[in-house]
């Protein structure tokens, strides 16, 4: 996961000749339409194509749209601007809980790259049983007990080649944090 050592050993370079970024490069400039998937209660983690503090949506619908909409290039910013949007997180609460140093508001739209979207890694998801990947570890529930009483505040997505199915994804490295 890019996510061990807080991505510092990512090479943007090398994954924008990944086989998964060539696949979308390829799908979006056909024009296919990509298929969208939502977890109304996840946050799944990625490489930011575009830095989500700031970068304001009035629903998680908009921030899907904006994943499908972004334009990779030099004027999108950050070391991963040549990666295409496959991944999105939108905050849809006042504050939205995540393990990191800084303040994330309503309409945070983060937009993300993941090497294999279909199983996305997940920082964290309102506890459930029924979920196939499982509770939220008791360790992480603990540690962040008031942030997560009222669940994960992040809807999350990601847009897939149609034909692909989605699983539900693996914990990702933050979901230990």
């Amino acid at each position: 996961s890019p996510a061990v050592g807080a991505y510092s050993k990512v090479v943007p370079g090398c994954l924008e000749q990944s086989p998964t970024a060539k696949l979308y490069e390829k799908l979006l400039a056909a024009g296919t339409q990509l298929v969208g998937h939502v977890d109304l209660a996840a946050d799944y983690d990625g490489l930011g194509v575009r830095w989500g503090i700031g970068h304001k949506k009035q629903s998680w619908h908009a921030c899907e749209e904006a994943c499908r909409a972004f334009n990779r290039g030099p004027l999108t910013g950050g070391p991963f601007k040549g990666l295409p949007c496959n991944t999105w997180t939108w905050c849809s609460r006042q504050a939205c809980f995540e393990p990191d140093a800084h303040k994330h508001s309503l309409g945070d739209c983060w937009l993300k790259y993941q090497e294999l979207p279909q199983s996305p890694e997940v920082n964290m998801r309102t506890p459930s049983a029924s979920a196939t990947s499982g509770p939220m570890r008791p360790s992480f529930l603990r540690r962040h007990k008031r942030a997560m009483a009222d669940g994960c505040p992040w809807v999350s997505g990601v847009l897939l080649p149609p034909g692909v199915a989605m699983t539900n994804g693996t914990w990702g490295p933050r979901a230990y944090w």
